[in-house]
């Protein structure tokens, strides 16, 4: 059943993706919005594309607690490419050109392979006050350009975005985001390096409660702190299982500036958690 679950998430994802490709594609300005590029190779309005279909698979495969790895990034980004193209259909369903003096539907004077034949053949570069006429494989580079984009960015994000919400494979759905906290890490390598050896050791034992203990018993960030962990913490609604994750950042002139190469990360048995009070 779950597995059905799965394939309506992505399926649902991939059906808004196109959709929404189509409805873009059928208002003339945000075609245009959605087409538009820096340098003619900077494709801003792509990339914007993809983070606004990501967000909205995300939505669904969250709704449907649909897992997403690499491979179902990978399908859904490309999804986002064809969605971008998708814009095409929209303006072949929607446009109109004069004929013997009367306004007749593009989808009526040529099949859509004709008309994305038409539209592959040229196109116009505009820069500022000047226009500039571009071939075919100009105009092809350029599509292409948008379209690699659209789907970079689409898998990229919707696949970061589900990385924030811990996935429980024991009951197949989204652990919740339960707790956030923030503890001081001292700056005395003596100290933090016991401290931080504490941690992994607990995480390598399993030991679940007191790795929530001992993150909530360091002290508190005050102004003079130098380094920062953040410990964020997911339970699951059915089995109460959990997942801690805790980062390091250290505070500089310009703020806290995260360090990449610090990471502790546990997960619990059914009903241990939440180990974290909300209210910590």
């Amino acid at each position: 059943m779950k597995y059905l679950r799965w394939a309506l998430a992505y399926l649902l994802s991939v059906a808004a993706a196109l959709l929404l490709g189509v409805v873009l594609g059928s208002s003339s300005w945000l075609e245009v919005l959605v087409r538009l590029s820096f340098w003619f190779v900077v494709p801003v309005g792509a990339a914007a594309f993809g983070v606004v279909v990501a967000l909205i698979m995300y939505w669904v495969v969250r709704k449907l607690n649909a897992p997403v790895g690499g491979a179902t990034a990978l399908m859904l980004g490309l999804a986002g490419g064809v969605a971008f193209w998708a814009m095409d259909a929209g303006v072949w369903l929607t446009s109109s050109v004069e004929l013997r003096g009367h306004d007749v539907p593009v989808r009526h004077a040529m099949t859509f392979l004709e008309f994305e034949a038409h539209r592959f053949s040229g196109s116009l570069l505009r820069i500022k006050t000047h226009t500039r006429e571009m071939g075919h494989t100009a105009t092809v580079v350029a599509f292409a350009i948008k379209a690699i984009a659209a789907t970079v960015v689409t898998g990229v994000v919707v696949w970061g975005l589900c990385a924030l919400d811990t996935y429980c494979g024991r009951c197949g759905r989204y652990r919740q985001r339960h707790a956030s906290i923030a503890r001081d890490l001292p700056s005395d390598p003596v100290a933090s390096g016991a401290i931080v050896a504490s941690l992994r050791a607990l995480v390598a034992a399993r030991s679940y409660g007191p790795l929530a203990h001992l993150l909530v018993t360091l002290p508190p960030l005050d102004d003079a702190s130098t380094h920062k962990l953040k410990i964020r913490e997911n339970v699951c609604g059915t089995c109460r299982s959990g997942a801690i994750d805790v980062s390091l950042s250290r505070r500089t002139e310009k703020g806290w500036k995260a360090n990449s190469d610090f990471s502790i990360s546990s997960d619990s048995g059914p009903g241990e958690a939440p180990g974290i009070a909300v209210d910590t």
